[in-house]
């Protein structure tokens, strides 16, 4: 369905869902392109330095399975992506962002 000549209010959750899953590709997309030192696996110190988070967090981060890792042996490792997705999944809305959340799924509190 082409959305670019309709109003926010006829469309379903079913016409925009596909709509919002691409962008959400995309823009975790361009996130991977922004960092741009060309290191894509990072130590557990260099990760420590990219999420402003303490050695220990980290480690307590990965023993809960709370962010993404691999690991080889005992050595940790970190894909740039991967932790900038992450960030971006983590992000809390703004009131703006969620009044217009709010108009685009119930129409009726459109004023």
């Amino acid at each position: 369905m082409n959305i670019d000549n309709k109003r926010f209010v006829d469309l379903t959750w079913i016409d925009v869902k596909p709509h919002i899953k691409s962008l959400i590709i995309e823009i975790a997309s361009e996130s991977k392109n922004q960092v741009s030192d060309g290191k894509d696996i990072l130590t557990i110190s260099e990760a420590s330095e990219l999420l402003n988070l303490s050695i220990p967090t980290i480690y307590t981060y990965t023993h809960k399975k709370l962010i993404p890792f691999y690991k080889t042996g005992k050595k940790l490792m970190f894909k740039t992506s991967d932790l900038v997705i992450w960030i971006n999944a983590h992000k809390k809305m703004t009131l703006k962002e969620i009044d217009q959340e709010t108009l685009l799924l119930n129409p009726k509190f459109n004023i």
